[in-house]
């Protein structure tokens, strides 16, 4: 998996955790897709896959090699752990910066638990505490003449006498 960002900085020591968390998910997926393809055509977690076994076979689901889309094919097929990497480019140097990322399953529960609880505040309709500042990004933005505020400032921040949520 390859991330590409844009930043604006000049130089860049580390992902950001937010790009962390957006690869690992990635890288995440790719892994369940791969194994439940494998489970769908009659092979292991751990099996090597060679498109010549299964090209007249037909899977436990009813779908062959045919079948499969292209992303499936490469999920199915690809061997061993999945690997990322995140790429920055400067946005003042047209410089770029690559960080090599391993799968990390404890990253990855972390950013599940973040989906899920996301997901219960969508559906419970409510706002998630976060601890922003009413007078910088997210919330407020620019200066002089191009300020500007989330559209959901008031709801934020009315009544609050515009201390951190």
């Amino acid at each position: 998996m390859v991330e590409f960002k844009s930043i604006n900085r000049a130089t860049v020591s580390s992902p950001k955790e937010e790009h962390l968390g957006q690869i690992m998910w990635y890288m995440a997926m790719w892994k369940l897709l791969r194994n439940q393809l494998k489970e769908d055509v009659g092979y292991a977690e751990d099996d090597f896959v060679r498109p010549e076994d299964i090209v007249r076979e037909e899977s436990l689901g009813g779908r062959t090699l045919a079948d499969l889309e292209e992303h499936e094919k490469w999920a199915l097929f690809t061997q061993g752990e999945i690997k990322g990497e995140i790429i920055y480019e400067s946005k003042q140097t047209q410089q770029t910066f690559h960080f090599p990322i391993e799968f990390s399953e404890d990253q990855y529960r972390k950013v599940r638990l973040w989906f899920e609880q996301l997901k219960w505040h969508i559906e419970s309709k409510r706002l998630p505490l976060v601890k922003y500042d009413a007078a910088k990004f997210p919330c407020s933005w620019g200066r002089g003449a191009t300020t500007g505020q989330c559209p959901y400032y008031d709801v934020c921040w009315k009544d609050t006498n515009h201390k951190d949520g």
